[in-house]
């Protein structure tokens, strides 16, 4: 860090750290990437090599042993619609001040001084910082619609409450939102699984009337239902009991069939596993989002309500059904989750419940993994057309011999 702050130096520059490296740093969190911001210089006299941006150049710098991107400070105007509709400019002349009056929120538009300490916090995002608040920094924020999803993002990941006048501001943003590529929103999407109550970004999406722009399947869930009085409230719930992205994101689409059901079948939404399963496909794939998302979310769907059945199932309906689900111990996970999450479940009947459940997948798997065609043949059972069924029967067999005693 010192020979990154004198290397600048010796050109008349300042070095500063800015964004969420400060806001991180502030809430007593480690920041997981640091970029740093240049005044006083101007690009042709950056002592690094530009690897990045023409009108904004951003050089790549190894501090401390790692990797940071440090660019000049620098004004944009928009000049054109989506992500890329923005021209910069960066100059000597341009201050730290006028950089942060660029950047979206106030708990972001802050820097901080790297020789003196000093915090520069020309928005107040300190304050909002301490209240819990997520504030837009100017109107400029309107220029850049990606910054809606920012904002429902920011609220999931710290908790935090969005401003009045911030709310009102993306509602009004709507239109524009069509604007930004599916696959920059299914980006978004990615991160928001990774907070710990993504809740907080689809209700801020569905209180600005805001879902049916790119999450339709979850703007849809907002029907009567015997969980939690809406399949909404319900899959709001049981995602955020969940502890990892990607179970959170499978109990997200578990119900999406529930929104594709008739009216007449409210509250009770028979079939809606069969019925979600091609909402999520088109889902995943309009968002593109990745196949081990897609894979769970399938999977949430089609089988969460077979599993809850397991114990009621025929011997050969079990073998067929935990010999063909690849992720059955993932199946059985989602489906416990979205039992004992909901309002008014019985906790410990739940328990006993999954329990028995995974004891007999448990006992099914073990014999799939034992009663094998090689043991057939070798027990003198002929190759051939007739081996499947001889094998699926001797399992059949097998699996009820083990559920008498």
């Amino acid at each position: 860090m010192k020979k990154l702050i004198k290397t600048i130096e010796s050109v008349g520059g300042e070095l500063y750290i800015v964004g969420g490296a400060v806001r991180d740093e502030l809430l007593g969190k480690e920041a997981s990437d640091i970029d740093f911001l240049v005044t006083g210089v101007e690009v042709a006299n950056m002592p690094f090599d530009k690897v990045a941006g023409s009108d904004f150049p951003v050089f790549l710098v190894e501090v401390d042993g790692e990797t940071c991107e440090v660019a000049l400070a620098r004004t944009e105007k928009k000049e054109g619609k989506g992500y890329h509709g923005f021209s910069f400019n960066s100059s000597a002349e341009t201050t730290v001040e006028e950089d942060l009056s660029r950047r979206d929120l106030t708990i972001n538009a802050m820097a901080k001084n790297i020789k003196t300490g000093e915090i520069i916090d020309p928005f107040g995002g300190m304050k909002d910082l301490k209240n819990g608040v997520i504030r837009h920094v100017s109107d400029a924020f309107a220029e850049d619609p990606t910054r809606v999803y920012r904002v429902a993002r920011f609220a999931a990941r710290f908790g935090f409450k969005v401003a009045d006048e911030t709310m009102a501001l993306i509602a009004s943003m709507k239109n524009q939102l069509a604007e930004i590529t599916a696959e920059r929103v299914g980006k978004e999407l990615e991160k928001v699984m990774k907070c710990n109550k993504p809740s907080v970004f689809f209700q801020i999406l569905k209180d600005t009337d805001l879902l049916d722009v790119h999450f339709a399947a979850v703007g849809a869930l907002d029907v009567p239902d015997k969980h939690d009085g809406t399949a909404f409230n319900h899959t709001m719930k049981v995602m955020d009991a969940a502890d990892n992205a990607i179970d959170r994101f499978a109990l997200l689409c578990h119900d999406f069939g529930k929104g594709a059901t008739p009216k007449d079948q409210h509250p009770s939404h028979h079939n809606h596993d069969k019925l979600g399963v091609d909402v999520v496909k088109m889902f995943c794939d309009k968002l593109r989002l990745p196949n081990v998302m897609k894979k769970s979310g399938v999977s949430a769907a089609a089988n969460h309500m077979k599993v809850k059945h397991i114990l009621n199932m025929k011997a050969s309906t079990l073998v067929k059904f935990v010999g063909t689900t690849k992720d059955i111990d993932d199946a059985v996970r989602i489906s416990k989750i979205d039992s004992m999450a909901r309002g008014g479940a019985d906790v410990d009947a739940q328990k006993i419940l999954f329990n028995a459940i995974a004891l007999r997948v448990a006992a099914v798997q073990k014999v799939l993994a034992t009663v094998t065609g090689k043991v057939l043949i070798s027990q003198g059972v002929k190759t051939g057309r007739l081996l499947g069924d001889k094998l699926h029967q001797a399992r059949v067999l097998a699996v009820k011999e083990i559920f008498k005693k």
